[in-house]
Formats: structure tokens, C-alpha cells, sequence
């Protein structure tokens, strides 16, 4: 962090330290410039210095001068060094919080603060086991009494909201504490955690905790900045992948101007969204609020039964969606995913079985670079709520336990790391060691995985931390390395994008197609109303919560499995047939508005089962032998026809080296061959498949030579025919 990045909160303290007056706009704060241009004291011509309260940038829009943080504290007589004084108060501050706020609970409590106790009892409907589980309080800040409602997010108290007494009618209404605490979501922590499609947002603190209390099956959250306040970035960080959005808010024409202004927002924000006024009761007065109607006796239930769409998309109802096939899922993701129709197709249904219960399939991408592994991968994701979907780069095995979006606390203290009906999406090789770690998770062997971490405790020394993973996640791994160990091999489906020269020519005008006019290519993908229908399918199977899917003996899938094998029964055909029920599953998932429901339990179809063999019989090869598919492609490709043309033209021959084969695809494709990957990666898998020997040439011990294996006798066969002849 650089002495001009300031901390959460520090610009705004530092102001109100400096008794420099200004206005919030947003993330900005206005004040009168320092360098003294700003004469006039007219209300519209006295703020014309703007400062990011985030950034700390700041820019006077009058006399042109701008700066950093740090540049500003030192025209106002303060170095960079003391500038950081104030940040390690701040960030010590949290850790007292918490303390303070048990504090005040228990001043609460005593007998001579029983009014403002029944005040929350009574007056406010607040139960007296939220008032102990929420920490409600009262207590002495900036030199009078308050009553205190803690702000607590991951266990952790972020401040102190601040509420007047009910008898007290002079100053504000609300303050908080610490000066400069800044504001932030109350009920982020609970909304992350859960997996709903329907979050409501209210008007206050209070009334979050009335409507949980109220039980309206879903996340409740508020801005503790007050009701008419609610930063873009909350929208895009907490909202973005949720379908219905509950605004409720107060009675008054405040109330009803800031519904449709964050209405708009969100909608202009976030895509495929509904967003829904909940209106309270008329008959309640001008400026009722959700405690009010609380009060009054009703449910949540009769509230949301009057919600009305103000705006966004009009509820998709369940007729709207068609039988779907395997090609028309193709030709809709066709528009951002040119040719791969096979891959991504089960691309598409791998991230889908995340919403099942135990049927989530896990992928392994695997080709060379530039192929368009992470491509396919990315555009399909973005289909899916955002809120599902886990992308890592390069992680290590501790830092995807501590991944903060999805790792909590229960309430023994140990971590819990949710992966249930996620989409963990892994954009590069993956440490081996997390590989490893993770398998029980791959094949399913426990929704509840317990691991040990070590952790620095506040002490300084090394202690175990405790912790269990839930759930199963899908998972999909991108990768340019060919080599797996068999573990991992049998535990994922096996693909490789396609390499030809149509798929990169078409790729090439796709390219160009966005970025000469990304505006009217995001336009065209937001216009067409197949792709918007698919988005509203995801959305529709993910909400019905499905637990299990049923697939009835008489469509004997094990049955049609064995017979798409060849050869003998392998261990590993264990492990594929599981892959293939799942196929079938998930194929069945996807059809989910048209198919049987009983209670929480989909019903497949032999419908289910013919789209699943479609595409086992596309994936069959490669997972026989547990060799991606354009390892496979090379090898019948490339090794087999330079084997062929080499015995042709030397009859003798017993192998090819890696020179004939340089020479082959050279002169096949005009691409350079490249020697070291063939030698690490390409020929130890083939040959750990049995598709190849690769040993030392017994007429020359200096070379190795590559001899094909699988079809080796058909070739003999045919050119000792052709010798004959």
C-alpha cells in the first residue's frame, strides 16, 4: 500500500479531524478548494474540491489543481508518516468493537435502562432473543446517551450504529461510531452465505431485524448509511446473479422515491433481474415502516403477496420453456463459442449439475495454449449467476481454504468452506498438492470433509486452525500440461477444444466482430431472446432446489452403458459409468420445467438417456484410455499416418523417431513441431495408455523410437497386402 492508498474510512476522518466542512455525493466528498478559490459562500458556488473517499484522488474542478492523499495531508501541514498513524488506529479499532458493544448489550439490561428495553420490546416489535443475538444496546458516545445497534459481519463488529432516544428530539436522529467508520451492508455476511435467488433490501437497521424476525425466506439486508443510499458497488458485489429483488422501504414519499431510484439502478446495473416494490399497508399512515406493519399483525407472507414489479424482467412462467436438445443448447452458445459444439455443450451441463445434490461432474480441459481452454469455460460461466461461480488463477492449497467469499465461521469457531451447488472453475494448472487434497471432494466420498490448517494466532506463534469443507461442488479444470496422475484422470470427464482451421478462422472474426464494437456485440447477446431464455432456464432449475434425480430401473442405463464398451471390463469403466449416470442426470436437469417432479426429486426419461449417449459416444475414447482428445487426435493424426508412411517407404522399419515425426506434420500442417512437449507430455501418457511403446531403437541405441500399438496389426495386415499384390 502506497502512503497515498488511504484505509476504509480514513479520508473522511481525516476531513471531519481537520474541521474542513463538505458534502457526500456518492463515493465523493465535496469541499471548498484549499487554495482558496472558492470565495463564494452561496451554497451552489461553495464546494467545488472533489476527494474519492476510497481512492483519496482529489481534484478541484474550478482552479484545476489536483492530488493524492498524501499530497492533500501535506498542504494541510501533515506528513505521509502521520497519515498512517491515523490508519493503524483505525485498523486496531474493530477489535475493540466488539467488546464495546457486549458492553453496551449488558448496560442494556440493567434495571435502570428497563424503558429503553421495553422501548425495543414493545415500541419496535424486536423480540428479546434478537435483542440478545444482535447485541442491542444503549450507551454513552459524543458526550450523550444512545441506543446502539452493533454492525456485525464474519463475527467481527465493522462499528457501531448509533440511534437517538426515543425521548430525545434534539440533534441526529443516527450517528455512528467510530468518526469515519464509513457505511456498509448489515446482512452481507448471511446473504453470501446463502444460496436464494430473492433477497430483500429495507429501510434501516431496525426494521432488517423485524424482517428477519418476520421470517421472509430470504436474505434481508440494509445500507447503514439510510434508506435512500445504496452504492453501485453493493449492486454489483451482493445483487448481481440474483433474479428477484424485494425493495421495501418506508411509506413516506422519501421511502417511495428512493424504491424506484434504486430500482433503477439496479436494473441498469445488473441483466436479467426483477426488482419488486413491497409496499406497506396505506392504512398504516404516511410514514409507516416494516415495523409498523409488524405491529400491526401482518405477515410476511401477506406483504410479499402485494409486491408489485416496478422494474427489469416480467416473471418467466413455466410454460415459456421448451424441450431442449443437445443442438439447440449448441446453437445458442454458438453465438459467443464458434465449432467445440460437443465441448461446450458439456461444459454447459457440468456448471448445470451444480445444482443437484450429489450429481456434480467434474471436467479436465486439457490442451495446448491459445486453444480456447479458458475461453469456452469464461463465456459459459457467464451465464450463470455470479454468485456461484469460483474462479482461481494460480491458488495454493491454503489460500483456496481461505477463500473469503465462501469460507465462515460456525458457531464452535471452526472454518466452513461452502462448496455446496458451486462452480469452482480453476483458470491454470493447479497445484498438485491441492489437486490431491481434493479428491475426496472429486469423487464424492464426503459432504462433510473435515482438514487441518496452520495459522498465526495473535500471539504470534504457529497454531492448528480447524475446519471442514460441505458440499460438492462442480469443478473444471483448464490446463495446457497433458499429464495427470490416473487419481485425477478417472475422477473427470477428458476434453480438448478443437484445433482446425475453421474454428480459428472463425474465431478470428468473432474477435474482431466485439472489439470493433464491443457496445453493439454485448447488445446483440442482450437482445436475443433464445440466449436470455437460457439465462432464465439457469436461474428457474437453480431455484427449484432440486435434491435428487431419480432415474427408473426400466431405462436399464448401466446396461446401455456396458454396451458402448469395447474390450474387456477395466476399473476405471467403474468410475466412467458413474459419469455417465450423471450425464444422464444432468441431461434430464436440464429439461427440469418438463419433466416429473416428486417432492424435491426430478424424474429422468428415456429421452435423458439418448442425449447422455449422444455424447458419451463423442467422450468414449478418450476416457478409455484416460487420454485427453487432442492427445488422442495426435496420435491417430499424426503418430499412426507418419508410422504408415514410414513403413512404405522402409519396409524394415520398426518405429518412427521424433525427426520423422517433426518431418511429417510439417509437411501436413506447416507448423513446427514442438519436440520438448511431444517428449515430456505427449509420448509418456500415450505410452502409460498402452497406445505406444517408446524405447530405445535396438539398431541404434543413440535413438528413441515411437511404435503405435492399438491398430499396429491392421496396419501390418494391410501393407503386407499390398505386398503381395
Amino acid at each position: 500500500m502506497g502512503d497515498y492508498d488511504p484505509n476504509p474510512g480514513e479520508v473522511k476522518a481525516y476531513l471531519e479531524n481537520k474541521n474542513i466542512e463538505y458534502k457526500e455525493r456518492g463515493n465523493e466528498l465535496m469541499f471548498a478548494c484549499l487554495n482558496g478559490c472558492d470565495g463564494d459562500d452561496t451554497e451552489s458556488e461553495k464546494y467545488h474540491c472533489s476527494i474519492n473517499a476510497e481512492t483519496g484522488l482529489w481534484h478541484c474542478f474550478k482552479c484545476n489543481q489536483k492530488g493524492n492523499f498524501a499530497q492533500l495531508k501535506r498542504l494541510l501541514g501533515d506528513s505521509a508518516t502521520q497519515a498512517r498513524t491515523i490508519s493503524k488506529k483505525s485498523q486496531a479499532m474493530p477489535k475493540k468493537l466488539m467488546t464495546l458493544a457486549t458492553r453496551c448489550h449488558q448496560e442494556l439490561m440493567k434495571p435502570e435502562n428497563k424503558e429503553l428495553l421495553n422501548y425495543l420490546l414493545q415500541e419496535r416489535g424486536i423480540s428479546l432473543l434478537n435483542i440478545n443475538y444482535k447485541l442491542l444496546g444503549c450507551g454513552e458516545f459524543y458526550g450523550k446517551k444512545w441506543l446502539t445497534i452493533p454492525i456485525i459481519e464474519n463475527k467481527e463488529c465493522k462499528l457501531i450504529k448509533l440511534r437517538r432516544l426515543p425521548n430525545d428530539a434534539n440533534g441526529a436522529k443516527y450517528m455512528t461510531y467510530p468518526e469515519g467508520a464509513g457505511s456498509v451492508v448489515f446482512g452481507a455476511t448471511e446473504l453470501q452465505r446463502s444460496n436464494s435467488g430473492s433477497v430483500l433490501i429495507c429501510g434501516g437497521e431496525y426494521d432488517r431485524i423485524i424482517a428477519e424476525q418476520m421470517k421472509f425466506g430470504m436474505p434481508v439486508i440494509t445500507s447503514t448509511a439510510g434508506e435512500g443510499t445504496f452504492k453501485d458497488e453493493w449492486i454489483k458485489d451482493y445483487l448481481d446473479g440474483r433474479s428477484k429483488i424485494y425493495i421495501c422501504l418506508d411509506n413516506d414519499e422519501k421511502g417511495k422515491s428512493s424504491t424506484k431510484m434504486l430500482a433503477g439502478k439496479i436494473v441498469k446495473l445488473l441483466q436479467n433481474v426483477s426488482v419488486y416494490a413491497v409496499p406497506i399497508p396505506e392504512e398504516l399512515g404516511g410514514k409507516a415502516d416494516l415495523t409498523d406493519a409488524n405491529k400491526a399483525g401482518y405477515t410476511a407472507d401477506q406483504l410479499l403477496a402485494k409486491a408489485e414489479l416496478i422494474a427489469g424482467d416480467e416473471p418467466v412462467e413455466v410454460e415459456s420453456f421448451k424441450e431442449m436438445s443437445s443442438v439447440d443448447l449448441q446453437n445458442i452458445l454458438s453465438l459467443t463459442i464458434k465449432f467445440d459444439n460437443i465441448n461446450k455443450v458439456i461444459v454447459f451441463l457440468a456448471m448445470l449439475s451444480a445444482y443437484t445434490e450429489e450429481n456434480q461432474l467434474n471436467i479436465f480441459l486439457n490442451a495446448r495454449s491459445s486453444s480456447g481452454k479458458t475461453y469456452i469455460v469464461t463465456e459459459i460461466a457467464s451465464l450463470f449467476p455470479k454468485m456461484d461461480v469460483r474462479k482461481y488463477m494460480r491458488v495454493s492449497p491454503t489460500a483456496f481454504y481461505y477463500d473469503d467469499q465462501a469460507m465462515t465461521q460456525d458457531d464452535s469457531g471452526e472454518m466452513v468452506l461452502d462448496l455446496s451447488r458451486k462452480i469452482l472453475i480453476f483458470m491454470d494448472q493447479v497445484d498438485t498438492k491441492l489437486q490431491a487434497m481434493i479428491r475426496p471432494l472429486l469423487s464424492h466420498d464426503d459432504k462433510k470433509t473435515a482438514f487441518k490448517l496452520t495459522n498465526r494466532n495473535n500471539s504470534g506463534k504457529n497454531a492448528a486452525v480447524n475446519g471442514y469443507i460441505l458440499g460438492y461442488p462442480a469443478t473444471i479444470f483448464c490446463s495446457a500440461n497433458m499429464q495427470m496422475d490416473e487419481q485425477e484422470q478417472t475422477r473427470a470427464i477428458l476434453l480438448s477444444p478443437e484445433i482446425t482451421q475453421e474454428k480459428i478462422s472463425a474465431g478470428i472474426d468473432l474477435f474482431q466482430q466485439r472489439a470493433n464494437d464491443n457496445g453493439e456485440f454485448q447488445d446483440m447477446l442482450t437482445s436475443n431472446s433464445d440466449r436470455k431464455l437460457l439465462i432464465q432456464r439457469i436461474r428457474f432449475i437453480r431455484e427449484l432446489n432440486i435434491r435428487y434425480i431419480i432415474v427408473p430401473k426400466e431405462l436399464e442405463v448401466g446396461k446401455t452403458f456396458k454396451a458402448t464398451l469395447k474390450g474387456n471390463l477395466l476399473p476405471r469403466h467403474q468410475r466412467d459409468s458413474q459419469h455417465f449416470n450423471s450425464l444422464v442426470k444432468v441431461c434430464a436437469l436440464l429439461n427440469a420445467p418438463k419433466r416429473e417432479m416428486r417432492d424435491q426429486d426430478l424424474v429422468a426419461t428415456k429421452a435423458d438417456v439418448d442425449a447422455a449417449l449422444g455424447i458419451w459416444n463423442f467422450l468414449g475414447r478418450s476416457q478409455q484410455y484416460g487420454v485427453p482428445p487432442q492427445m488422442l487426435d495426435f496420435y491417430d493424426n499424426m503418430i499412426v499416418p507418419a508410422y504408415i508412411a514410414k513403413r512404405s517407404s522402409v519396409k524394415a522399419t520398426i518405429g518412427i523417431t521424433i525427426d520423422d515425426l517433426a518431418a511429417y506434420c510439417y509437411g501436413k500442417t506447416g507448423e513446427m513441431l514442438n519436440r520438448d512437449q511431444v517428449r515430456k507430455q505427449y509420448l509418456p501418457v500415450l505410452e502409460q495408455a498402452n497406445l505406444i511403446s517408446y524405447e530405445k531403437d535396438p539398431n541404434d541405441k543413440r535413438k528413441m523410437i515411437i511404435t503405435p500399438l492399438i491398430g499396429q496389426f491392421n496396419i501390418n495386415n494391410s501393407q503386407e497386402g499390398e505386398e503381395n499384390e
